[in-house]
């Protein structure tokens, strides 16, 4: 398993760069204050930290390490910047809300996102999790792990 992992870490870690070069200009303007490369760097870390947390946690359980269980992160980067760029377009929208005494604040901008956001984000998660959980049962060891 060692060698399957060693010879596809350049490669692993090529891709993780595209997913944030994509996601970096997904989420650029063409604007010094309004461009969100950070916020898309900063996603990317977070999901980064959040994998390499699982596979420690797995690793010290004692679970077996495959080819298909090396797949999970990208699965997971893609749930996770998908959530984001959910998040970030509820919140550009909420952008011509206004309020009684004028624009919406930020408080009421950040309601706003977080109860049109949250039903895109929970069942993106829940249907992540439902396909995870459904090789289970499965008979296959790489499968089940």
């Amino acid at each position: 398993m060692s060698r399957l992992v060693s010879g596809d870490a350049p490669l692993f870690m090529l891709a993780l760069l595209m997913i944030v070069i994509f996601v970096g200009f997904q989420l650029s303007k063409c604007h010094k204050v309004h461009s969100r490369h950070y916020l898309a760097l900063s996603a990317m870390v977070s999901t980064v930290f959040a994998f390499t947390f699982a596979f420690g946690v797995t690793t010290m359980v004692g679970l077996e390490m495959n080819s298909i269980v090396i797949m999970i992160p990208f699965i997971v980067l893609g749930v996770g910047c998908d959530d984001m760029i959910v998040v970030l377009e509820f919140w550009d929208r909420s952008a011509s809300m206004k309020s009684e005494s004028g624009p919406a604040t930020a408080v009421e901008r950040m309601k706003y996102t977080l109860k049109e956001a949250g039903s895109a984000i929970f069942l993106t998660s829940l249907t992540a999790c439902l396909a995870f959980g459904t090789g289970v049962p499965s008979q296959m060891p790489a499968v089940r792990t």
